[in-house]
C-alpha cells in the first residue's frame, strides 16, 4: 500500500510529465499540423473579431481548399480563414480561449497566439488527468495503484498528448465529462452509506 505522500508525489510526477511532454508538443509542432487545428483556430478569432458566436453555413467546408492547405504544408502565404468548418461546436471552449487569444495577441505575432493556446489548452488536459485519477480513487478507494495506473494511461497516450497540445474543444469536453463521471461516483458512495 502507498502511503499519501507518496501517491501524492507519483501524481505529481506524471503530471509533471504530462505536462512537460504536451508542452514539447505545443511548441514543436509546426503551425496548423494537429487535426482541425485551423478551423477550431478560426472559432476563436470570429469571436474576438465580431462579438458573436461563429455559425455553420453552406460553403465553410472546403475540400479542395482544405487539400491543397495540406498538400502544401499550410504556406504562410495561403490564408487559414476560409477554413472554418467548427461553426456547429458547443461555444464554451471558444469563449473561454478568447482572453487567451487577446493577451497572447498583444504586440505578437500568430505563431503566439497558437502557442499560447495551445499551452492554456495543456492545462486543461491536465486537469483532465488529474480528475480521471480521482474518479478512479473513488471507484478503488483502497487501490491508490490502480488510480494511478489510470491516470498514467490517459496521460500518456501518445494521440491523447497531441490533441491535449493542439486547439481543440476536445480536452475540455473531456475534463467535464471526467467531472461528470467523478460526481456521479461521489453520488454512488454517498447512497451506498446510507
Amino acid at each position: 500500500m502507498l502511503s499519501p505522500r507518496t501517491s501524492f508525489r507519483l501524481l505529481a510526477l506524471i503530471l509533471a510529465i504530462h505536462l512537460t511532454l504536451t508542452a514539447a508538443y505545443a511548441l514543436l509542432t509546426p503551425l496548423w499540423q494537429a487535426p482541425d487545428e485551423p478551423a477550431h483556430f478560426n472559432n476563436i478569432a470570429a469571436i474576438v473579431q465580431t462579438g458573436h458566436l461563429p455559425q455553420l453555413r453552406p460553403g465553410d467546408y472546403d475540400q479542395a481548399y482544405l487539400e491543397q492547405l495540406k498538400a502544401q504544408g499550410f504556406p504562410p502565404e495561403l490564408p487559414i480563414a476560409p477554413v472554418r468548418y467548427e461553426g456547429h461546436q458547443p461555444p464554451l471552449y471558444y469563449l473561454l480561449m478568447v482572453p487567451v487569444w487577446l493577451v497572447a495577441s498583444k504586440g505578437a505575432g500568430i505563431a503566439a497566439q497558437v502557442w499560447a493556446l495551445r499551452l492554456v489548452n495543456a492545462l486543461i488536459g491536465a486537469m483532465g488527468v488529474l480528475v480521471i485519477f480521482l474518479s478512479a480513487r473513488r471507484l478503488f478507494p483502497k487501490r491508490t495503484p490502480v488510480a494511478l495506473l489510470a491516470a498514467g494511461f490517459a496521460a500518456f497516450l501518445p494521440m491523447h498528448t497531441a490533441m491535449n497540445a493542439s486547439i481543440n474543444n476536445d480536452a475540455l469536453a473531456e475534463l467535464f465529462i471526467s467531472a461528470v463521471m467523478l460526481r456521479l461516483l461521489g453520488h454512488a458512495a454517498e447512497e451506498k452509506s446510507r
